[in-house]
């Protein structure tokens, strides 16, 4: 039980404090363009018409492309943004499960209160909530 709540109050917060600061770093502003252009038909490329690939991210560029295409006519800066604290908040979420199943074994038959000290470091440290949203694959790399 305590490890259902927990997850819930720390993903909550982490949730929270990621939106609070949330941004688009420039290498994020490539990925959307090249996003661009691979929805306009030019492949994914920076400019239209030049064979070069321009960023290094190929599975975040498509994961933007096909959040956009299933999205609408969402911006693709709300795209990338609903991705990446959907990718964040999943991947301290399966941490902690992962966490509290391994430890799981050595409670049995004992009452224990499981608290979240690793996660709750993790999501107190500034540039990890900066940088789940900052357009780049960090959500993506953590789930």
């Amino acid at each position: 039980m305590s490890l259902w709540v927990s997850l819930i109050v720390v993903s909550a917060l982490w949730a929270w404090g990621v939106w609070q600061r949330r941004w688009i770093a420039d290498d994020g502003l490539i990925v959307l363009r090249t996003v661009r252009n691979l929805l306009a038909g030019n492949g994914p490329v920076f400019n239209a018409g030049e064979r070069v690939e321009s960023n290094t991210s190929t599975l975040w560029t498509y994961l933007v492309y096909f959040g956009s295409v299933i999205g609408g006519p969402l911006r693709l800066e709300y795209v990338a943004l609903a991705l990446a604290l959907t990718f964040s908040v999943a991947g301290l979420a399966l941490v902690m499960l992962g966490t509290g199943r391994l430890y799981a074994p050595s409670l049995q038959g004992r009452r224990a209160l499981m608290l979240p000290a690793g996660a709750l470091v993790y999501i107190a440290i500034p540039p990890a909530r900066d940088f789940a949203t900052s357009g780049l694959e960090g959500g993506l790399v953590t789930a």
